[in-house]
């Protein structure tokens, strides 16, 4: 049998009840019904449970392997999305230098809604480390770093009073107002676009990922000089 034969007969399977492990992980909504949270599975609506149950079994065994092998990077990215900063905190203190920064800018990349853990992003990113700056960007975010100025001028897009402090901004004014528009559409309030400078020497790491130009730093180190309205 194929896997993907094997895929199809496991959500086509409606007698298999769910595993023990995971019915503490079932949560009702109001939108989408019953939903599966587990921290290495979702089901978003949950659908079937012989799939979540072999799920479970696979990413176990993956993990496992993982940690045997110390491979950090894979075992934290084997959980599930919202569940990936913790388990990063749990496993940093297993991790050297090198490891531990490229964890935190690939976690932090792939994160939505970095506002829910700004603490647990705060600690990380001022962890007592060595090498941030060499390990936490490839070679084309240092270049561009290194030939920002001394004093950045940086941008936020946000919803006036909801979401104003922050640990990421952009180089790119487009993209704030990008993030501004699609704030609120999600959201209520006003749409506004923070402008500020950043001394280069408080500035945690910058990322060109998805194209987003941006540069991650304490929100009390940006001096806002400006707000516009959209």
């Amino acid at each position: 049998m194929s896997d993907l034969d094997e895929i199809q007969k496991l959500l086509l399977d409606r007698d298999t009840p769910l595993s023990p492990d995971l019915v503490p992980y079932l949560e009702e909504t109001d939108v989408l019904g019953t939903v599966l949270k587990h921290p290495l599975v979702f089901q978003v609506p949950f659908h079937s449970a012989a799939f979540a149950n072999k799920q479970l079994e696979w990413k176990r065994k993956a993990l496992d392997e993982a940690l045997a092998e110390d491979n950090w990077m894979t075992a934290v990215w084997i959980h599930e999305r919202p569940y990936r900063i913790l388990v990063l905190q749990d496993f940093a203190e297993f991790m050297d230098d090198k490891t531990y920064w490229d964890v935190v800018a690939n976690i932090w990349t792939d994160s939505e809604n970095l506002w829910q853990n700004e603490d647990e992003w705060r600690d990380l990113w001022q962890a007592d480390r060595e090498g941030r700056l060499k390990y936490a960007m490839d070679d084309d975010d240092k270049l561009v770093y290194s030939n920002l100025p001394e004093t950045i001028t940086v941008y936020r897009g946000c919803i006036q009073g909801e979401n104003e402090d922050g640990m990421s901004w952009t180089t790119a004014f487009q993209v704030a107002e990008f993030f501004a528009k699609r704030f609120a559409e999600i959201r209520e309030g006003d749409p506004i676009i923070l402008c500020g400078e950043v001394s280069k020497e408080d500035v945690l790491a910058y990322s060109q990922g998805r194209n987003e130009f941006e540069v991650i730093v304490l929100p009390e180190k940006v001096r806002v000089s400006h707000l516009r309205a959209l």
